[in-house]
């Protein structure tokens, strides 16, 4: 989902989300462990549970990255360069997947031109990324995101397909120096609802732009616009109240949801031209319900949840769950309704 789907970093409890961990053959002795169905976890705030009859997933190694040397937004860093970004990572597949309709009306509306300098905001795992670099050809598409969990994930997958224009950096958008004048396009797939301060950070972006360059994005619509997390806060509910999601256009999943907030804040950065279209699109959660509990069982926010409640509640939880997720099972598998705005802009200085 989010970065999300789900994509600050997501807590379903909360609001929705959207390398791999080294694998472990014994459990750490210090960390409790506990189980859930066939679900095996820890109670360290980096566990994630290992498939059934699997290996249980330890935090991601983090040599390969160079580390951020300035941060603005240190509140999501804490989450994406942590757990959740190691969760990204290790379900990067899972993520694509259920973001794929988004993805297309995103990649036909950036209007890709051979030769062309793209950036990426909150490249994740890189798909948007490598994507543009195969349509500009013998341009650059480069990334940026706050992981170095992803980060490192994307230049894995680069490499793997052969993607040789496609660069990765970790970095917050906000406060990185882009070198001036460079991109003739920026876009980002639910990647910029999360800066403490979105007028500095999308007029950095500007900074890295040439004139004329062209901005465009997929960001969520309000929560109650989607079903999927309505249906998941549903079933999360059946074990007692949960906090009240973050408020509409606070840093997080729905900060760009407000379409009139978007127009200004996009026009006081800088841009002009300032468009929205609204998208309604399925958006897949699993190949059949077990898959899709596996897969929200692991982020790490659902694993502190779980660890909060005692058996029965955990049941309770797991049954709601599991029928949420089989009432929207379908012949393309787990498929809930969503919806997100296509923006468009265009950077004018």
């Amino acid at each position: 989902m989010s970065r999300n789907i789900s994509s600050t970093g997501a807590n379903l409890a909360e609001g929705p989300t959207a390398g791999p961990g080294s694998s472990h053959d014994d459990p750490d002795p210090q960390v409790e462990q506990f189980s859930i169905s066939s679900f095996t976890f820890d109670r360290r705030s980096a566990a994630v549970p290992a498939r059934s009859g699997g290996k249980s997933a330890g935090p991601s190694q983090r040599n390969r990255v160079t580390p951020m040397t300035t941060i603005a937004n240190s509140e999501a860093a804490q989450i994406w360069d942590g757990p959740m970004g190691d969760h990204w990572a290790q379900e990067w597949d899972h993520y694509d997947r259920s973001l794929a309709a988004y993805h297309h009306h995103l990649l036909a509306a950036a209007d890709l031109q051979p030769g062309a300098q793209a950036l990426d905001i909150g490249c994740g795992n890189g798909r948007l990324t490598r994507d543009v670099a195969m349509a500009i050809g013998t341009g650059t598409a480069t990334g940026l995101d706050l992981s170095t969990a992803m980060v490192e994930k994307a230049t894995e997958l680069a490499r793997h397909q052969g993607v040789t224009n496609a660069r990765f950096v970790h970095a917050d958008i906000q406060s990185h120096e882009f070198l001036p004048k460079t991109f003739d396009l920026a876009l980002s797939r639910f990647g910029a609802m999360f800066f403490a301060d979105p007028v500095a950070a999308f007029a950095n972006v500007g900074n890295g732009c040439k004139p004329g360059a062209r901005l465009t994005m997929v960001a969520w619509q309000p929560a109650a616009a989607n079903d999927w997390l309505v249906q998941i806060r549903g079933a999360l509910s059946s074990a007692g109240d949960l906090p009240p999601l973050p408020p509409t256009g606070s840093p997080g999943p729905f900060g760009l949801a407000d379409p009139d907030r978007t127009v200004a804040l996009l026009t006081e950065s800088g841009y002009t031209s300032v468009k929205l279209e609204a998208l309604v699109e399925p958006i897949w959660s699993g190949n059949d319900p077990e898959d899709a509990l596996r897969h929200h069982l692991s982020s790490p926010n659902l694993v502190g949840f779980f660890a909060g409640l005692n058996g029965e509640r955990q049941d309770q939880v797991l049954r709601a769950l599991r029928q949420a997720f089989a009432d929207h099972w379908t012949a393309q598998g787990v498929v809930f309704e969503s919806a997100a705005w296509l923006i468009r802009a265009t950077w004018d200085r």
